[in-house]
């Protein structure tokens, strides 16, 4: 009877013993599949994100790098999509979302938040299957908070100011592994289907952009006095650079004044500063006409085939000519249908000329995920 009871004793105790050892075991496992999950999502963020903290250049050297800035992060679909047939594997691509470390922790899980969606986007993955180096990237801005208009925790909306920061800071620059880097901006459209140049005749430039309406009357630095220059083009928001020659004008110390001005929102633009040191540093290399066959902005002119339209709206309530866009004339209207004709990608940015009074403001829509996205961040 007693070896009865012991070993009922035993079987309870070793019963007990295993119900202990598989909870010792089921806590192991979660802790292993939480731990894997974790690594799991650290590892697909590293590889979504080219260090998000690095300044150097850290990706493999192409032939030419293609960079655009903005704080919304729906608004890269369109022009991504509008520039995709014209990079192949000579092409680099940077994205660079603004952020400032002074903005808080709501902030950087919103910016983080951005990166992935980026990351996610059909036209990133194309773009990488064609063999362009796609990079993520932080551009840390000096902005500080009472300087912003806000919304939804670090939605930037100074974007005059942040540009400038951007274009003229060095840092930007060694963050290219690429010489010719071509900046462009969602308000611009690549006109693909009358253009009679590629892309890449145009990079080997130190500076180009659309030519302005009127050549721009500027002080020269130079020591002679009463000096001016006539900077007949050189629009940034679409425009071809050398890092060479960037880096040139940044380290130039006649230049020092009006670019800190600059970066706080006081000063020149950052394509004036470019352009009057092409003029002063490299006047060799300044051609109008190749600036005309490359860009349009102020003067649209179809006879030059332009490859690059930015920012048709601005001229938009000017009476400089009837040869801008706009609904207040017959003229106008018939010059934005034969500029939608020319470029059909025009459509997408005239949507923000007003428009639609005369049937030209439907452009490209965002899709309902998309607009979700949007209102969030």
């Amino acid at each position: 009877m007693v070896n009865a009871s012991l070993r009922s004793l035993d079987r309870k105790n070793v019963a007990l013993a295993l119900k202990k050892h598989h909870r010792r075991v089921s806590r192991i496992q979660l802790a292993f599949y939480f731990v894997l999950l974790v690594c799991l999502g650290l590892y697909t963020f590293a590889n979504s994100v080219r260090s998000e903290q690095s300044n150097e250049s850290f990706v493999k050297k192409k032939l030419y790098a293609a960079t655009c800035l903005h704080s919304r992060v729906t608004s890269f679909k369109p022009i991504l999509l509008n520039i995709m047939p014209l990079l192949d594997t000579n092409w680099s691509l940077y994205l660079f979302l603004p952020y400032n470390p002074e903005w808080g922790e709501p902030a950087l899980a919103k910016f983080r938040q951005k990166i992935v969606f980026l990351s996610k986007l059909n036209v990133v993955k194309e773009l990488r299957k064609k063999g362009v180096e796609v990079n993520i990237l932080r551009f840390t801005t000096e902005m500080p908070h009472e300087s912003l208009d806000v919304h939804g925790q670090g939605e930037v909306w100074s974007g005059p100011i942040i540009a400038n920061q951007f274009a003229l800071s060095r840092k930007t620059y060694q963050m290219f592994a690429e010489e010719h880097i071509l900046l462009f901006q969602e308000d611009g459209a690549f006109c693909v289907k009358n253009s009679r140049r590629s892309l890449a005749s145009f990079m080997h430039h130190a500076w180009l952009g659309a030519p302005w309406r009127e050549p721009i009357i500027i002080n020269s630095t130079s020591i002679l006095e009463n000096s001016t220059l006539r900077l007949q083009y050189g629009n940034g928001g679409m425009s071809v650079r050398s890092k060479r020659f960037v880096l040139q004008c940044l380290d130039t110390k006649v230049y020092q004044f009006d670019i800190e001005r600059s970066k706080r929102g006081h000063g020149l633009p950052e394509d004036i500063i470019f352009s009057r040191c092409l003029q002063e540093l490299d006047k060799g290399a300044v051609d109008f006409g190749e600036a005309t066959r490359f860009s349009a902005e102020e003067n649209i002119d179809f006879r030059s085939n332009f490859l690059v339209l930015h920012d048709p709206c601005r001229m938009v309530e000017s009476d400089a000519s009837c040869k801008v866009v706009g609904c207040a004339t017959p003229e106008r209207q018939l010059f934005t249908s034969q500029l939608i004709e020319y470029c059909p990608e025009a459509r997408r940015i005239l949507r923000r000329c007003n428009l639609n009074q005369c049937g030209y403001g439907n452009g490209y829509s965002l899709s309902s995920y998309e607009n979700l996205f949007q209102w969030f961040y």
